[in-house]
């Protein structure tokens, strides 16, 4: 059996017995760790369960509460909310940026090797090649803003930060401007921009901050697990965290680690 075979399976599985009401507290989402395991994550802030590992060995992933896009040997799988396979694409890609904010349309890839953008339009996953002379820099995060157009933020060596609004129908880039306030990474979410600037965590519009936590680390990177959710980890510390934002609400915690890693952790 192929493993992407097995995966779909296993997630299938996983994510079926999780919406049934297994597990007791509510769902928050799927966290990816840095082994590349993805696990069913159930709790709230500050109290957080794992239950069950729904894949091994990804590259990536991200996930709404609608569903989620999985990359596994550089093969680009799109999941429905109980981890069905919807439609899937070989991307051949090790290091894909892989983005889901809400329902399955918003589900779309940046293949940074081949300098594509894949995405659903409801029928399957197509192919777009941006004007890639516009995009200098690497493509931290990417949104599908709607059926047409896509948002890259794009990260520069001096971890300036630009984001870049970008047609998905002819790949031509219709705008690219500077964030003055991200220096490192950067990620939409709904109408905001989290962002790091001066060991601050942030949500914010471009003219004002909306909520600043203390977040002094290097190597950051965000990954969407829910559509209030999303996953940082460092370069710099074996801990990770869940950022939820809803409303007024911007609350960072630790998560638990993987029986793996805390085992590896222990000898």
């Amino acid at each position: 059996m192929k493993l992407y075979h097995f995966v779909s399976i296993l997630l299938t599985s996983c994510f079926a017995s999780q919406a049934f009401g297994q597990v007791a507290a509510p769902r928050v989402g799927a966290v990816r760790y840095s082994d590349g395991s993805v696990w069913g994550l159930f709790g709230v802030s500050r109290n957080f369960v794992l239950n069950g590992q729904l894949a091994a060995s990804t590259d990536a992933a991200s996930f709404s509460d609608s569903g989620g896009l999985i990359s596994i040997q550089g093969r680009i799988r799109l999941v429905g909310p109980k981890g069905a396979l919807v439609d899937e694409y070989d991307s051949g890609e090790a290091h894909p940026v892989l983005s889901v904010t809400g329902d399955l349309t918003t589900a779309i890839a940046w293949l940074p090797t081949r300098n594509q953008f894949v995405r659903w339009n409801g029928r399957a996953l197509v192919v777009t090649e941006p004007d890639t002379a516009a995009l200098r820099g690497n493509v931290g995060s990417i949104d599908a803003v709607d059926a047409h157009h896509a948002r890259a933020f794009i990260q520069a060596t001096d971890q300036t930060v630009s984001v870049a609004l970008i047609s998905t129908d002819t790949g031509a880039i219709l705008s690219n401007h500077a964030l003055s306030y991200a220096h490192g990474p950067a990620i939409q979410q709904q109408s905001f921009v989290i962002c790091v600037n001066d060991g601050q965590l942030e949500e914010r519009t471009a003219t004002r901050i909306l909520h600043s936590l203390p977040f002094n680390h290097s190597g950051i990177a965000f990954e969407r697990a829910g559509s209030d959710w999303i996953h940082i980890t460092t370069s710099d510390s074996n801990d990770s965290w869940m950022l939820h934002i809803t409303g007024s609400a911007f609350d960072l915690s630790q998560i638990p680690s993987t029986p793996q890693l805390s085992a590896g952790a222990a000898k």
